[in-house]
């Protein structure tokens, strides 16, 4: 608090997240700005970050847990991968239906 901001550890569920709430941002205001920057996001993934790694394997169809600072994890848990297939999902559905609004995740 007040100090520098952390940059690692960096976990997909984190990539998923931003992912939706730029789709979420893009279905409410129509800016390309928000679709281009879930793009961005999604390329995280796929060795667009501070690592050049890709989280993504695609030999096991699993995505590693974290971007650490030195290293990529080599663990492949299944809420990492879960976050790398709803992204996808998310993704495509975006590109594919560009015309229809993106459902909102509100709870309850």
């Amino acid at each position: 608090r007040g100090g520098e901001r952390a940059r690692f550890d960096q976990q997909p569920v984190e990539a998923y997240a931003t992912i939706s709430a730029c789709l979420e941002a893009f279905a409410l205001t129509h800016d390309d700005y928000w679709k281009r920057a879930s793009r961005r996001c999604f390329e995280w993934f796929l060795g667009r970050n501070d690592l050049g790694e890709s989280l993504y394997d695609s030999s096991t169809g699993g995505c590693r847990d974290a971007l650490h600072q030195d290293r990529v994890s080599q663990n492949q848990g299944a809420e990492s991968s879960l976050a790398f297939y709803l992204s996808l999902a998310e993704m495509t559905q975006a590109e594919t239906a560009p015309d229809l609004k993106i459902p909102s995740h509100k709870v309850g």
